[in-house]
């Protein structure tokens, strides 16, 4: 019931039935669903004992996150009350997801919603649209950019970036060390997201596109192949998109800023303000303190900034911490299959897609922060206990017939099946790290400061 919980809320979260289909509302499923899952773990044949609350770095650095939140968002209940569901929903996921075959299709599920959304995205600028979208992309102040009308995605940024990591989703559950009939039908599914990301007409969406597709092209691949990508991406990929919608917007100096991209501007400036002279906003309330300084309503438009003016240093500090512990365990898992390593590849995009659109919107606490480090914290789980330990994965499913069996590889190097004997494996085998060291600390704090660094960098520059 816990993982069928976590599958459920993950649907509603993207696909929203509540707010477009009559009645369902009524049901509160995302309340219904966070309870089931909940009574799931307790009711489960392990039950859910508190020592396994805590048992990787990232399980402690998102409970010193929630407590932070709290604390700078007065009052202490009021903000508890506001945001426990999404570190329910962290436990939920961490909890549920014990085993690679779990990983791997809760992150299929996770594709084929924001596949869901992207079609229904599409199909309203074709004639089917239940959520009533298209009058208001077409006869509003949206000028003919694309958006899902629900509370999440009816803005063109909060869309093309949600669709940007399906892109490198597809490549990595459908091509990769699969077979060319798996190629020839992801080139038609993968139409759609990048239809959806383009009609959208967001700048942001189109640079965090080009650069998460090349970084997941080049994750572990050879160093002579990676530099001729990027070489190659950086000349004709850019001349590429110098010729999407608005992209002639960027880059203009700010004498020639458009009215948007000033508006960023101030706001970025504006939180970063509050940041340097240690003013804690709240949970949420940047929009509020903008509106009563200026006298209009302006988002944050980045996860960063969002959570600087918010959350001040020490909460930005968690924040880039949470993130460079899921890159950390990324990259040190020693995967011992190709569906394992398929797994690592795939959480891998979502975090460096978030990453980078982290940038341009301000998803920093939407789920889709906690989902992408609870997926990444029961990975890491896995690797603390030897192979034969583990609870046991499905085999993947046969491959194609013998006339279709010919591979699009564009992957790199990857550990294949191993044959060797269970008792070897154990014998060799090195859990990954799970203990904060006296580096880390340090490390925390430069991740900080080149974040701010950044920040003021990019402001000089958008």
């Amino acid at each position: 019931m816990d993982y069928t919980a976590v599958i459920a809320f993950l649907v509603i979260y993207y696909i929203r039935p509540h707010e477009w289909v009559v009645g369902v509302a009524l049901l509160r499923p995302v309340t219904l669903t966070v309870g089931l899952g909940l009574f799931g773990l307790v009711t489960r044949e392990a039950g859910l004992k508190f020592k396994d609350l805590l048992k990787t770095p990232h399980d402690w650095l998102m409970l010193l996150h929630f407590l932070w939140i709290a604390y700078a968002s007065p009052p202490f209940m009021s903000a508890v009350g506001a945001m426990y569901s999404l570190f329910v929903f962290y436990i939920m996921i961490v909890q549920s997801l014990t085993d690679f075959e779990r990983i791997r299709e809760f992150l299929s599920w996770w594709a084929g919603a924001i596949f869901a959304i992207a079609a229904l995205a599409v199909a309203s600028e074709f004639g089917f649209d239940p959520m009533g979208g298209n009058y208001l992309v077409h006869n509003t102040r949206l000028e003919g950019r694309l958006i899902l009308n629900t509370s999440l995605f009816d803005n063109p940024n909060a869309l093309g970036h949600s669709v940007v990591p399906l892109l490198g989703m597809l490549y990595l559950l459908l091509v990769w060390k699969k077979g060319a009939i798996s190629f020839k039908g992801s080139l038609v599914t993968s139409s759609i997201p990048l239809y959806c990301i383009y009609l959208t007409q967001s700048k942001g969406s189109y640079i965090s596109a080009f650069v998460t597709l090349i970084t997941t092209i080049n994750f572990r691949r050879p160093k002579i192949v990676q530099v001729l990508i990027v070489v190659g991406a950086m000349t004709f990929g850019v001349a590429g998109m110098k010729m999407l919608p608005r992209m002639s917007d960027l880059g203009r100096g700010p004498e020639n800023r458009e009215e948007g991209i000033q508006g960023r501007v101030l706001a970025w400036q504006f939180s970063l303000n509050c940041l340097e002279n240690g003013n804690l906003l709240g949970y949420k309330q940047f929009i509020g303190h903008f509106y009563n300084m200026y006298g209009y309503a302006k988002a944050s438009h980045s996860s960063y900034v969002q959570v600087g003016g918010e959350l001040g240093y020490p909460g930005l500090c968690l924040f880039v911490s949470s993130l460079f512990l899921c890159l950390k365990t990324l990259l040190r898992a020693q995967t011992r299959s190709i569906e394992e390593e398929r797994v690592r590849r795939v959480l891998f995009v979502l975090l460096f897609s978030y990453v980078t659109s982290g940038w341009m919107v301000d998803f920093a606490y939407r789920a889709t922060f906690f989902m992408i480090v609870g997926a990444v914290a029961a990975f890491h789980r896995l690797y603390l206990v030897p192979p034969s330990s583990r609870p046991k994965t499905a085999p993947p499913p046969e491959e194609n017939s013998p006339e279709e069996v010919v591979h699009v590889d564009f992957g790199g190097e990857v550990a294949e099946e191993d044959p060797t004997d269970p008792e070897l494996e154990d014998a060799n085998f090195k859990p990954i790290w799970n203990k904060f060291r006296l580096i880390d600390i340090p490390t925390f704090i430069l991740l900080t400061y080149l974040t701010k660094r950044f920040w003021e960098y990019a402001m000089t520059k958008i």
